[in-house]
């Protein structure tokens, strides 16, 4: 939501930012339609169990609070701040009504030091922590160093607590009704663990011959494909967030120091190392800049040059940055894979590295002209996702590559489509032969503007504006 509610108090941080404000259950579920609108079929929700109460850590000049939700301090209590759990099971309710999955974090590397697990059970954890952001810890000790000191990581090689949290989140899953599991910090957990959530979650939540689907996809932050590969295929996670793709978008469309023929390259390589996992793509997350921020003003780190946290980001001057942003949807929404939306990037809500990233949503006449723009683009290209198959089909072929210029078609039974990205600066006029691709005669329309195409003979010839893109389909 954009407004302030009744749950949104103070948990007395230093930082207005690093502290619950707007945003919960009730709001998403007034926005669900807007969400079905946009082309949205599944929703990922963070963990709602309870946090604790109060401001912890130190960084960059300020404490923090459980704002983001992954401090988990309770098995089966609900965070006060996004609501109730009469709240959780209307929203839940309400998306399936809609033909909406919903998915939830599970958060198993780790709890709150005021878990009850913790307090009952501290032979469940290290005695003596390695903090993860100390030294190289994140990548040298994945598996035992602690987030912070206040968050005791489990020490899975005790059976009790790697039995524990299992049951705890199938029982969660069945009870609520959830679709899957957004499982966080993969790395940072032995396999085993991943081994038995997935058997655990299709004993008791898959059922031969039915529809239903229990779907687990993984956060494993790192830009190996060897390292996030490792833990998708068969006994394993469903899929994972595909960070080394996101790495080739990014750098395709900021620096320029890799090609859009590079970036088709990294996609090919991601279905080569992946295979037939069902990975999820994306332009932003909650634990990166946001994408026309970056785009705008070049990368932050998380404190500025004085130590404290960059002040919140605004609006980028121009249009540049949401221009970038709508040619990074038409890529990605014409490609295969799960596509992410985080919130705020259909409209190109700015934000420095969390807690800046999750400024507050806005809608309707609150946009600027970019903005309103970019959620129009983003609608289309969403809708069209849905009605035609070629958009997501795994094999296609490059119809026309440059630098800065790339076309890709794909089929998909009767189904053509054909998307082209210019970034360059200046028009231009692409023609080229169909036969050779595969392609039919006729009329190609263009889905984001509505400017048809004819074919002359064997060819086709599409006028490019600078620095736009096109998804035009076969309508025969």
């Amino acid at each position: 939501m954009n407004e302030w509610s009744e749950n949104d108090w103070s948990e007395g941080t230093i930082s207005e930012s690093a502290d619950y404000r707007g945003g919960d259950w009730k709001g998403i579920e007034e926005k669900l339609d807007s969400l079905v609108d946009l082309g949205v079929r599944s929703l990922w929700l963070t963990a709602p169990q309870d946090n604790p109460s109060g401001a912890w850590g130190d960084k960059c000049g300020t404490d923090f609070s459980g704002y983001h939700g992954y401090w988990p301090s309770s098995v089966s209590e609900f965070e006060e701040h996004f609501g109730s759990e009469e709240d959780f099971v209307s929203l839940v309710g309400s998306a399936h009504e809609r033909g909406l999955r919903v998915i939830v974090d599970w958060v198993g590397n780790h709890v709150h030091q005021d878990h009850p697990y913790r307090q009952q059970h501290s032979e469940w954890f290290a005695d003596q922590p390695l903090i993860c952001q100390d030294a190289n810890n994140w990548n040298d000790y994945p598996e035992s160093c602690w987030f912070d000191a206040f968050l005791p990581d489990i020490d899975y090689s005790q059976t009790p607590a790697l039995v524990q949290m299992i049951q705890d989140a199938v029982a969660f899953a069945q009870k609520y009704e959830i679709d899957g599991y957004r499982v966080d910090a993969v790395k940072h957990m032995p396999m085993a663990v991943v081994h038995n959530l997935v058997s655990e979650l299709e004993s008791a939540l898959e059922y031969p011959g039915s529809e239903f689907e229990f779907y687990t996809l993984g956060e494993t932050f790192d830009g190996s494909r060897q390292t996030v590969g490792a833990y998708v295929g068969e006994g394993l996670l469903d899929g994972q967030f595909d960070f080394p793709l996101y790495f080739s978008l990014r750098d395709a469309l900021f620096s320029g120091s890799t090609t859009l023929e590079d970036l088709e390259a990294s996609l090919i390589e991601s279905q080569s190392v992946f295979g037939n996992a069902r990975m999820s793509t994306f332009l932003g997350n909650h634990d990166v800049e946001r994408f026309v921020t970056e785009s705008a003003e070049g990368p932050h780190g998380e404190c500025d040059p004085n130590g404290n946290f960059w002040i919140p980001a605004s609006p980028p001057v121009g249009t540049d940055a949401y221009t970038r942003l709508r040619l990074g949807w038409t890529w990605l929404l014409t490609r295969p894979g799960l596509p992410l939306v985080y919130y705020g990037d259909e409209i190109g809500l700015p934000g420095y590295a969390d807690p800046d990233n999750r400024q507050m949503m806005r809608f309707g006449s609150e946009l600027s002209e970019e903005e309103a723009a970019t959620r129009a683009h983003v609608q289309l290209l969403g809708q069209a996702r849905l009605a035609h198959p070629a958009l997501s089909a795994e094999d296609g072929i490059l119809w026309w590559t440059e630098a800065k210029i790339l076309a890709r078609v794909a089929q998909s039974g009767e189904d053509w489509a054909l998307s082209i990205l210019n970034l360059e600066g200046q028009e231009r006029t692409l023609s080229n032969s169909l036969s050779w691709a595969g392609m039919p005669e006729g009329q190609w329309r263009d889905l984001l503007t509505g400017d048809l195409f004819e074919t002359s003979g064997d060819g086709l010839s599409v006028s490019m504006p600078a620095m736009s893109s096109r998804v035009l389909v076969w309508e025969g």
